[in-house]
């Protein structure tokens, strides 16, 4: 069976160009770490991908990276996600997919993949992660895709 394939938005803003996605410059990966794995351990487990290539820049208002859902839902239109198991990481990722509304968690009727969900993006910026039950809620989901998925 494939790899789970986790689709985040973009390489942060300090990410190398030959940097993968998900991993950091120092080698660790926060989704790995949520989920209580090495990232070697997650890596064998998963594949990570960006809808955009490179970071897009910071919003005009708020402080957030920018985030072009059009553009994101034309490239989201040309990745090859059929027959996989994928996890879309925020809900931004999910509408680019076509998933407006994306419960955490919660399976996606996705024509394209065999199963889909969503998470919350993974930014250290992101403030649903400061609730220990959120950080715990995320930890379960991940394991049990990650096993189901091997």
């Amino acid at each position: 069976m494939n790899k789970i394939l986790f689709i985040g938005q973009a390489p942060g803003s300090r990410a190398a160009s030959d940097q993968q996605p998900l991993v950091s410059k120092n080698g660790s990966c926060r989704v790995a770490r949520i989920a209580g794995l090495t990232t070697e351990a997650f890596l064998s487990k998963a594949e990570a991908v960006n809808i955009f290539p490179k970071w897009p820049g910071r919003a005009s208002k708020g402080g957030h990276d920018a985030f072009d859902v059009e553009q994101a839902t034309r490239l989201a239109a040309e990745m090859t996600i059929e027959g996989r198991h994928v996890v879309y990481l925020g809900r931004n990722v999910a509408r680019a997919f076509g998933h407006p509304r994306a419960e955490f968690f919660a399976t996606l009727a996705d024509a394209r993949a065999t199963t889909a969900w969503c998470m919350p993006h993974p930014s250290g910026a992101n403030r649903w992660w400061n609730d220990p039950v959120h950080r715990e809620e995320a930890r379960a989901f991940l394991q049990m895709v990650l096993r189901d998925s091997a």
